[in-house]
């Protein structure tokens, strides 16, 4: 039923999500009602966050973009935490990364990032004049300035 979407589904994340770009899906899951299950049917623009724990399905509009960009070599980003952008970075990369500061984790960033470039280089440029990246046994620390 689908032509274009995303679907993210980690163990590490709290939910599991679903992205509509172009045409249709319907999303299937348990849930608390009598049957057991429930289904959404999606339209374009449109995102469906499932939490495993509670058995609940949210759903809202979004840009699309921010969360396709990955797949044509660039993630975008609109204020959102830089310890969401490193576990997002650290996953596509496959390297750790490490923020040894609270109030860096909680910082906010908006932008694209090239991710044609190295992990380093784009960590780096992501926090000109705000943190320093430093490489440390196959980690990637990033030192608020």
């Amino acid at each position: 039923m689908g032509t274009r979407f995303n679907v993210s589904s980690y163990k590490d994340d709290e939910v599991s999500s679903a992205v509509l770009e172009d045409g249709k899906i319907e999303l299937q899951y348990p849930s608390k009602g009598i049957l057991g299950r429930s289904k959404v049917e999606m339209i374009p623009g449109e995102m469906a966050e499932y939490n495993p724990t509670t058995k609940d399905i949210v759903e809202k509009n979004v840009q699309v973009s921010q969360h396709v960009s990955w797949k044509d070599g660039y993630f975008i980003f609109q204020k959102v935490k830089i310890e969401d952008i490193a576990h997002k970075l650290s996953r596509y990369y496959n390297v750790d990364i490490v923020i040894d500061n609270d109030e860096l984790a909680e910082t906010t960033f908006s932008g694209y990032l090239d991710l044609t470039k190295p992990a380093i280089d784009v960590l780096t440029i992501m926090g000109y004049k705000l943190y320093s990246v430093e490489e440390e046994n196959n980690t990637l620390h990033l030192r608020i300035l």
